[in-house]
């Protein structure tokens, strides 16, 4: 059956919406998945014990994560902000000011880095722990406290830009308008950590959901 273009196109949002939402529940899944009858890990029971505070603004107590994948390599991505962003390491203390940035952090396996979140940041759960900032006028000072060596914001406004770069601290502007534009936000976070095999491995994924619903809807 053969739906009217505009009904086909609101079905379309609708199932990659709830395909999203669904992907980023797997992947951190997966995340905290563990052989059967293996221990848990140390960093993940820390993790999860640590009773983070949504209205601290300092520095988190929270476990070192472990080393990613490429320690040594320099790495570099190009924002939406046209930014050639460098890094001499994979970012290990990460400061998100986005809810979609957060969630990209955790579904490609990097939520254990995760310092600082904006306050709408609550998802997936593991999220709340981590302390939290009013992400519509962020406190500069509150950001270097936590001594983050990558901030992932959307929209930074001239403020916000100009203490971090005054402070030295690598800064990523990500806003994606579209799903290709999402799977190219988990390629790009995931390089940063260090992780590029696991973004790309996200991002195939989300597109070939995306592919099979576009088939069913024809």
């Amino acid at each position: 059956m053969v739906r009217p273009p505009a009904r086909r196109a609101l079905y379309r949002r609708m199932a990659l919406c709830c395909l999203w939402a669904a992907a980023l529940v797997a992947l951190s899944a997966c995340e905290r998945a563990q052989a059967p009858g293996s221990p848990e890990s140390p960093t993940s029971a820390e993790s999860r014990g640590s009773p983070g505070s949504p209205g601290s603004l300092t520095a988190p107590q929270t476990p070192a994560p472990a080393l990613p994948s490429d320690p040594d390599r320099a790495l570099t991505v190009r924002d939406d902000q046209q930014r050639d962003v460098r890094l001499a390491r994979p970012a290990r203390r990460i400061a998100s000011l986005s809810p979609a940035l957060t969630e990209v952090v955790y579904a490609v396996g990097c939520g254990d880095r995760l310092v600082l979140r904006d306050r709408w940041s609550d998802y997936p759960a593991a999220a709340r722990l981590v302390p939290a900032i009013d992400a519509l006028s962020p406190s500069s000072e509150a950001i270097l406290a936590a001594a983050p060596d990558l901030v992932l914001v959307s929209f930074p406004g001239g403020r916000l830009r100009t203490a971090l770069d005054s402070a030295k601290v690598p800064w990523v502007g990500l806003a994606p308008q579209t799903i290709e534009a999402v799977a190219s936000d988990l390629r790009r976070v995931a390089t940063l950590c260090g992780e590029s095999a696991r973004g790309d491995v996200a991002a195939r994924a989300l597109l070939a959901r995306v592919a099979a619903v576009d088939s069913a809807l024809v």
